[in-house]
């Protein structure tokens, strides 16, 4: 089932009983090459995750239980397109693929508009010592544009994860509920993927963002994927509203050792506490933070 532009595709539904580990259904020699990527609803109650199968497609696996699924279909297929790529859409076989996304298409408004969904706060977790750096440059940069000036970044998403070539253009930002952020840092201290919230690291800090401004302001992208994006850099001032960091949390007594699931719970409370007693202006929290250094905890049950 095909809906098309005069041009090329914008989607395909996977067949009845195609799963993504199988050759590619619409191509002659069954390959996918760079130019295919997979939204896979999955029915099987299992997590929320993505990665490159062996036969080189890059599937997003997205459980049928979230509650913005509709969204990120219509984001992740608008963006897919964004770079010429062809979506494969693969649902439970009960459900009707090409209804769902063109449902979520006509009713999710466009990337830049701000929704109802959008958390007030992003934030962004890198480790202690791109601290400095993201302070002189005034901006979170991405990994293409670091290596402008010499200074590499080894993208664990591209070599374990298959990513495509493009997400090292992007500073990714994150829901403060959610691990990915410093799964991300724990898993560059490892070399590899540690995506157990519970196992120790060191933490570095959490930049808090103003996610209504950057969208806004146009810099906002959305993938399906990850909450939000931008492209090259973020600068600091307006966006940044307050950061953490562990050296922080331990002169107010907290000690290591530390885990994701721990550094994340502290730090947001100590955000949050904060942003409820208005300490901090949008604009310059990062120096400002960096600079008083951020007592309290916050117990989130």
């Amino acid at each position: 089932m095909v809906t098309s532009t005069p041009s090329r595709p914008e989607y395909l539904v996977a067949p009845p009983g195609w799963i993504p580990e199988d050759p590619n259904p619409f191509s002659e020699d069954g390959e996918y090459g760079g130019g295919w990527t997979c939204f896979c609803v999955r029915g099987d109650g299992g997590p929320t995750w993505y990665g490159a199968e062996a036969n080189g497609l890059f599937v997003f696996r997205a459980a049928q239980e979230l509650g913005d699924l509709s969204a990120r279909i219509a984001d992740f297929l608008r963006y897919e397109n964004s770079y010429g790529r062809v979506p494969i859409l693969s649902l439970p076989e009960a459900i009707d693929g090409r209804m769902v996304a063109e449902r979520a298409l006509s009713e999710t408004p466009l990337p830049g508009k701000l929704r109802a969904s959008d958390p007030r706060w992003v934030v962004h977790s890198t480790s202690a010592e791109a601290r400095e750096r993201i302070r002189a440059d005034g901006a979170l940069r991405a990994a293409t544009d670091l290596a402008e000036d010499g200074i590499a970044v080894e993208s664990l998403g591209f070599t374990q994860l298959g990513e495509p070539r493009e997400y090292a253009d992007y500073v990714v930002l994150g829901r403060l509920d959610s691990h990915a952020a410093e799964v991300v840092v724990a898993s560059r201290q490892a070399g590899t993927i540690r995506d157990d919230p519970d196992l120790p690291y060191e933490p570095g800090v959490r930049i808090y963002f103003d996610n209504h401004a950057i969208i806004g302001a146009g810099l906002g992208v959305r993938d399906g994927i990850h909450t939000l994006k931008v492209h090259s850099r973020l600068p600091l001032e307006p966006y940044s509203r307050d950061s953490v960091s562990a050296s922080n949390l331990e002169e107010s007594g907290l000690r290591s050792p530390w885990t994701p699931r721990l550094f994340l719970r502290e730090a947001n409370g100590a955000f949050l506490q904060r942003v409820g007693a208005g300490v901090h202006r949008v604009g310059r929290g990062f120096d400002r933070a960096e600079r008083r250094g951020n007592g309290g905890t916050h117990d989130e049950g």
